[in-house]
C-alpha cells in the first residue's frame, strides 16, 4: 500500500481470453500510483467488475489527491467512475 497522498495514477484494462464456459472474454483493470519516492506501487486490480467498482475500492484508502493527475486512455467510463477527481484534472 502507497504512504501519503498519491499526486499522479495510472489506470488501464484489457481483454483476456476466458477458459470459462459462456465467457470469451476476460476485463481486467488496473490502477497503479506513483509514490513519494517516485516508485510505481499497485492501487487495486480487478476482473470483470466495472471502473465504478473500481473506484469504490481505491476511495475507501484516500490515498489519491482530489486534484490528482490520472494517466489513462479516453475511456469514458472509467473518467466518469474516478468521482473523488476534481473536474480540472480531466
Amino acid at each position: 500500500m502507497a504512504k501519503g497522498k498519491l499526486e499522479y495514477f495510472y489506470a488501464d484494462d484489457t481483454k483476456t481470453h476466458s477458459q470459462e464456459p459462456n465467457l470469451n472474454k476476460n476485463d481486467l483493470k488496473v490502477t497503479l500510483g506513483i509514490n513519494n519516492h517516485g516508485e510505481k506501487v499497485l492501487l487495486d486490480v480487478n476482473v470483470n467488475k466495472s471502473w465504478s467498482d473500481m473506484n469504490e475500492e481505491i476511495e475507501k484508502q484516500k490515498i489519491i489527491r482530489s486534484d490528482a493527475c490520472l494517466i489513462a486512455d479516453a475511456e469514458l467510463e472509467l473518467r466518469k467512475a474516478l468521482s473523488f477527481l476534481t473536474m480540472s484534472s480531466f
